[in-house]
């Protein structure tokens, strides 16, 4: 019989996670009110929307010790008069300096794409809330892991967009492992689907699923009410904790 994880690292270790990513949420909600006011206030067009993206957008690419590899704004087919999907994103790959903007003008290119089976545009639109994905390979920018906060942009009730940023996981890793490690069992960080973002368990890779269904109940009751912390034991000796808001979770002793 395996001794459930006691003590207080793990609470800790949940509440330093939720810490880290807690201020990357913030800005992405201050991000979704300020293009919802602009909206609102403005016709939009190309030219006066995508200024507006770019003044939050490069800033937050160029902080030393940003997390974000990619920012900017999706809108919807007929957001804009004449267009289909609009996409106004900025990213910075490897060890450039500068951030470029996301081409969407070759042919067979991101303009012909449809946003509305992806993750990252599907749940935020359908649940008006934002959401977190991944980790997932995004083969447009970075080619490698990454996670993808996103929130949606509403005008008049309607969901026109979705704003946000792409989080590289190896950059998160570097921040997030130092906190894991000081618990004595084996630690992973999870999605709410389960999905691995970082373990001290080396043959956790991210990107793959610890399948369990305890594991999957215990993470429906996070979602179910992501206001109130969770801490449970979902498996003889394995314990599951909320990182904040994150929507994130350490799973511990499995």
């Amino acid at each position: 019989m395996k001794a459930l994880v006691q003590g207080r690292a793990p609470l800790e270790a949940a509440r330093q996670v939720g810490g880290t990513l807690t201020p990357l949420f913030d800005q992405v909600d201050a991000w979704q009110r300020q293009l919802q006011q602009h909206l609102d206030e403005v016709s939009a067009s190309a030219g006066v929307l995508d200024a507006e993206v770019a003044d939050f957008a490069l800033p937050a690419l160029s902080e030393p010790s940003g997390l974000a590899s990619g920012v900017g704004f999706v809108g919807a087919p007929g957001l804009l008069v004449g267009e289909g999907w609009h996409v106004a994103w900025w990213w910075l790959a490897g060890q450039a300096k500068e951030p470029r903007r996301l081409s969407t003008a070759t042919p067979g290119g991101d303009q012909l794409r449809d946003y509305s089976a992806m993750e990252w545009w599907r749940v935020p639109s359908r649940t008006a809330a934002r959401h977190l994905s991944g980790p997932y390979v995004d083969y447009v920018c970075v080619n490698d892991y990454v996670l993808t906060i996103t929130a949606p942009v509403l005008r008049a009730g309607t969901v026109v967009g979705v704003v946000g940023a792409d989080l590289l996981v190896d950059r998160l890793e570097r921040q997030l492992l130092p906190l894991l490690t000081p618990i004595s069992a084996p630690c992973t960080l999870v999605n709410s689907s389960a999905r691995v973002v970082t373990s001290t368990d080396a043959r956790r890779e991210p990107g793959s699923v610890l399948r369990s269904d305890a594991l999957a109940e215990a993470l429906l009751l996070m979602r179910q009410d992501a206001s109130a912390p969770l801490d449970v034991e979902f498996e003889e000796g394995a314990r599951v904790l909320s990182c904040g808001s994150s929507s994130l979770a350490l799973v511990i002793g499995r």
